[in-house]
């Protein structure tokens, strides 16, 4: 896969061959330019974050590469966010989705 993020908050999921954009792999829940994506490490979950200082995650509900569904938007930091990752929690294969803002917390 292949995510592209606008300045209008709209985030395209992209076959990363054809370079086309999955049918039903648009979202535009974000009003504001999209700054950072991020994928999980089993390409199950997609965050974005925006100027808004707001995180968006976006989830692959089934093997099938065209069933993406959003799961919702979190304000987490009052300054802007410098850093997004997924890691991997302790003992388990599940992600953990972090980001670092200029606030200097953890959301």
């Amino acid at each position: 896969f292949l995510a592209v993020g606008f300045y209008d908050g709209t985030i395209l999921i992209l076959d990363s061959t054809t370079l086309e954009t999955i049918p039903g792999g648009e979202f535009s829940h974000a009003k504001a330019l999209i700054t950072q994506l991020a994928f999980s490490h089993d390409s199950i979950f997609l965050a974005a974050t925006d100027l808004d200082d707001t995180t968006t995650l976006i989830k692959r509900t089934s093997d099938s590469e065209h069933e993406w569904s959003y799961i919702g938007r979190n304000k987490a930091h009052y300054k802007s966010i410098v850093n997004i990752i997924f890691g991997i929690a302790l003992d388990s294969n599940v992600p953990r989705l972090l980001t670092l803002g200029m606030d200097r917390n953890f959301g």
